[in-house]
């Protein structure tokens, strides 16, 4: 009631809810002292899984969230238990720390899980899992690595053979990729700046690096979602192609009116840092995954996992492949990955060979088991 509430819009029944559910956690916390099992030895966590606009914009302020306003990123939390700290905390807490955090309070040990252990909310000691590279991107004979941190303002950087590329003003980093072309080595990702008002988009940033020296270059756009990846391939004769998945409206998150905006498509751009020629592969019902990139001499492919048709499709998803001619794509065919594996519930993550060669790899949900699938085709 209290979700639907605040998407209906009636005025007042929004926080009419929120205080009717505030009896009701209340009353749970006081059975939970009074039983024998629970007194003591419970911990309480009261968080919602999003915020809302709060700025006052766009055509349905308040009931709208999801994109990267301020407002939809500020989550309620309260921690109620017998190793609490009482009082407000003045540390940054997101989801993904709430996550390792409770496996800590557990005793479980989450090391490749991102996410800070919040400390600072308990009396008693907890552990704190070992910080390391999250993501490694090799191009050139250069190292890159986006390592994870424990600061409570820094959660990542990406450092590629001990330049740190990212910003360290930048409270997240995430997506690496790197590419070593014909005249230069490549190096994106995207950072996230938190504001206390307003926009806090992801934003991509994008290096060379070209006679022993790094310099960044022109961005694809000026910003994108939080699952943006980009896949990046040579260019023949200098710089790189990209392909990368981003909302039709550019926002990743929840519009009443724009349920149609909110289909994807995937992005192909060429260029050599200084500009940028991006074409649109079409608009896509199911959010693709794993968007990899193959160029050779002649040769420049594209290829994802895209879900099937329909609602109740959406979790079935199969290999994509466009040939990429002259900037747009000729021909995008789904591959048959059945005569490999028999039926292919999920086929994820795709990976294309180097030099346009038509070469394939893909990580393959069967009914019985997970294979690693190698398909190979031709002209055909």
């Amino acid at each position: 009631a209290v979700d639907r509430s605040g998407h209906f819009g009636v005025e007042n029944s929004h926080p009419q809810h929120l205080r009717a559910l505030d009896d009701d956690l209340a009353g749970f916390w006081s059975w939970l002292q009074d039983h024998p099992s629970y007194a003591d030895h419970t911990t309480l966590v009261i968080v919602s899984d999003h915020g809302r606009h709060d700025t006052g914009e766009g055509k349905n302020p308040w009931r709208e969230h999801g994109d990267s306003c301020a407002g939809c990123r500020h989550v309620p939390l309260l921690v109620l238990g017998p190793d609490v700290v009482v009082g407000p905390s003045a540390e940054r807490v997101t989801l993904e720390d709430l996550g390792v955090t409770l496996a800590a309070l557990f005793d479980v040990d989450l090391p490749w899980a991102r996410g800070r252990v919040a400390t600072e909310l308990f009396t008693r000691e907890l552990p704190v899992p070992e910080r390391g590279v999250a993501e490694l991107g090799l191009a050139g004979g250069l190292e890159g690595d986006l390592e994870l941190l424990d600061a409570t303002e820094q959660r990542a950087r990406v450092v590629v053979d001990g330049v740190e590329l990212s910003s360290p003003e930048a409270f997240d980093v995430e997506g690496l990729a790197m590419v070593h072309g014909t005249l230069a080595t490549w190096a994106c990702f995207r950072e996230l700046h938190l504001q206390e008002e307003g926009s806090s988009p992801w934003v991509p940033r994008c290096f060379q690096f070209r006679d022993e020296a790094w310099s960044e270059t022109l961005a694809f756009q000026p910003e994108v979602g939080p699952t943006w990846e980009v896949a990046l391939g040579e260019r023949p004769g200098g710089g790189i192609r990209a392909a990368w998945v981003e909302n039709i409206n550019g926002v990743v998150g929840n519009d009443e009116d724009d349920y149609d905006d909110e289909r994807v498509r995937l992005r192909v751009a060429t260029g050599d840092g200084a500009s940028w020629e991006v074409v649109d592969l079409g608009v896509l019902t199911g959010f693709p995954t794993g968007t990899t990139v193959s160029v050779g001499p002649t040769d420049f492919f594209v290829a994802w996992s895209a879900a099937e048709e329909g609602k109740e499709a959406r979790h079935k998803r199969r290999i994509q492949v466009a040939e990429m001619v002259a900037g747009e794509a000729s021909d995008i065919a789904s591959i048959d990955l059945a005569p490999l594996v028999g039926e292919a519930y999920r086929a994820e993550r795709p990976a294309l060979a180097r030099g346009g060669v038509r070469r394939l790899a893909a990580i393959v949900t069967t009914a019985d088991d997970l294979v690693l699938a190698l398909a190979e085709g031709d002209e055909a």
